[in-house]
Parts: structure tokens; C-alpha cells; sequence
């Protein structure tokens, strides 16, 4: 499915990654995250989304990201609602701030 992603399909993606780095994609974190994309493309991508492992989730990530010509304005919108991601259950932690790094050094190459 990832070759037909839109970018709302590609931020549920980077998203729910991002969600599961600490393992657990809590309920404040799922409802952020339909809130940024709705109901039914949540539903669509999370199924994907569970159907792969992470091998499979990072080459999606890198694939649509080396197809897409991110500019600035993108980049910083995706990078601030990974930090108000993890910022919505209260806890920030280790694993998510080394996500969110990563993540910024993909979508900026």
C-alpha cells in the first residue's frame, strides 16, 4: 500500500511508528493521532501499519521519504506532531527522543 501513500497516509505511518517506540501505542497517543488524520485513514494505515514488522516499517519510511521532495513547512509540521505525540501521554522518554531524532535526520536528508 505504502507506493500509493498520500502524505496524510505517510504522517499516520511516521506516526504510529513513533507511538511504538517505547512498545506500547497508548490510548492519548491513538487519539492524536486520529485526530491528525481521522478515523478512517487510522484504521486503513494502522492495519498495515500491524501487518509489518520493523524492518519492513523502516524501508516504508525511507521510500517515501526518498520519493518525496519534503520541503521545510512539511518537515517541521510531521517533527512537531511527533513531539506533541509523545508529549500527549506525559511521558517524553528515552526511546521516543532517539525516534524523533532519527525520523528528523531521514526527513531533512
Amino acid at each position: 500500500m505504502s507506493q500509493d501513500w498520500i502524505r496524510e497516509d505517510f504522517l499516520c505511518y511516521v506516526l504510529l511508528y513513533a507511538a511504538s517506540a517505547d512498545l506500547v501505542i497508548g490510548e492519548e497517543e491513538e487519539d492524536y493521532i486520529k485526530g491528525q488524520v481521522g478515523d478512517e485513514a487510522y484504521a486503513a494505515i494502522k492495519k498495515e501499519f500491524d501487518h509489518d514488522n520493523d524492518a519492513q516499517r523502516i524501508h516504508k519510511i525511507m521510500n517515501f521519504s526518498e520519493g518525496e521532495d519534503f520541503d521545510k513547512e512539511y518537515c517541521d509540521i510531521v517533527l512537531n506532531d511527533i513531539d506533541d505525540l509523545f508529549l500527549s501521554d506525559g511521558n517524553y522518554s528515552h526511546w521516543e527522543k532517539n525516534i524523533a531524532r532519527a525520523l528528523k535526520r531521514l526527513m531533512n536528508s
